[in-house]
């Protein structure tokens, strides 16, 4: 099935592809890319291997982003502290609000077994922003606040939910966390490197390579983090990185296109070491828990279109397993995002 899925993904780049090419010759308006944007994610296992409710199952965010004018005056510290004298920036502040749902194994019981992940949900604001250094540097800031256990309303979401489609009922969220408050300070920065000769935001077919690292403390997560991506198509934009959930960051729908259409394909890998998961160090109220692994890896490949500054995306990620009585396969899903610069 996960070959199928890759295969899905690339047959729709291929045909993404093709359209951003045809498209290519019509390219004579250039956007600025300064405006504000919206974006809007849903993640979901439906799109994974076995479409079942295991490990993350479900997870929605709005997000907000700035345009660089509207910077609040606490941001010059921060550049400062992120970029090179003299350097060409842009700051966009980011705001959003989100929602994830987390499951054992098997819904349908009442006690889920020992050494299976207690049933859990995350609500969160945050608040951060992203610092452009001439479109070849990117710094994402973020502070994350929210909320798990029966507070965050992800039983009654889920519970509703599978009534409304017909599936089968959750019957052991009287088991999830307790009530914790959630905190998390993120930072990452993504180098952007054109392997073509065409500099970020050229018309034409280019190659971008993606380098990034950064780290994350508080008790809802803590980190460190290394990786890169791949993106090749038409008219690639300037791209932080895929629209996905945590562990995203401010910014993550962040594209800012220098043409009117395009579309590209990308691919890439993340690897994090966590000392630190609050949604896995917790025990369920029935007293079980999971040995948490120390590192954890994502690889993920997806294609994007977009088109007079709207872009839709979609990310197949495959990631290994988070804890020592896991399933061996791992956890695979896939993530829808609408991003509208306006």
């Amino acid at each position: 099935m996960a070959a199928r899925a890759g295969g899905t993904v690339l047959a729709a780049a291929a045909v993404a592809l093709c359209w951003g090419s045809a498209l290519a010759a019509d390219e004579s308006t250039h956007r600025p890319g300064d405006e504000g944007s919206i974006a809007f994610v849903l993640a979901n296992d439906i799109f994974g291997r076995e479409s079942l409710d295991r490990d993350f199952t479900n997870g929605l965010e709005l997000s907000y982003l700035g345009a660089p004018a509207r910077a609040p005056g606490w941001t010059p510290p921060l550049v400062r502290l992120l970029t090179d004298e003299q350097a060409r920036v842009e700051t966009r502040m980011h705001f959003a609000v989100g929602h994830q749902t987390f499951t054992p194994e098997d819904i349908e019981l009442v006690e889920p077994p020992e050494g299976d992940r207690p049933y859990a949900g995350l609500l969160y604001a945050s608040v951060g922003a992203v610092v452009n250094q001439e479109d070849r540097r990117i710094d994402q800031v973020q502070l994350l606040l929210g909320v798990v256990g029966p507070a965050s309303q992800a039983d009654s979401l889920q519970i509703e939910w599978h009534d409304i489609i017909r599936a089968a009922p959750p019957n052991g969220w009287a088991t999830q966390i307790s009530n914790r408050p959630a905190a998390e300070l993120s930072w990452r920065r993504t180098h952007i490197l054109p392997l073509n000769g065409k500099a970020p935001g050229d018309l034409g077919f280019g190659v971008q390579a993606s380098p990034h690292y950064g780290a994350s403390v508080g008790n809802l997560k803590s980190s460190l983090s290394v990786g890169g991506a791949l993106r090749l198509g038409w008219n690639v934009p300037v791209d932080v990185s895929p629209p996905l959930l945590r562990p995203s960051l401010a910014g993550a729908g962040y594209f800012k296109p220098t043409a009117r259409s395009g579309a590209y394909f990308f691919a890439g890998v993340d690897g994090r070491y966590v000392p630190r998961d609050l949604l896995l160090d917790e025990e369920g109220q029935n007293g079980f828990g999971v040995t948490r692994e120390d590192f954890v890896g994502d690889a993920f490949l997806g294609v994007a279109v977009y088109f007079e500054g709207v872009r839709l995306t979609y990310t197949h990620l495959f990631r290994t397993t988070q804890y020592v009585e896991q399933n061996r396969d791992g956890v695979e899903y896939g993530s829808l995002s609408l991003t509208i610069n306006f």
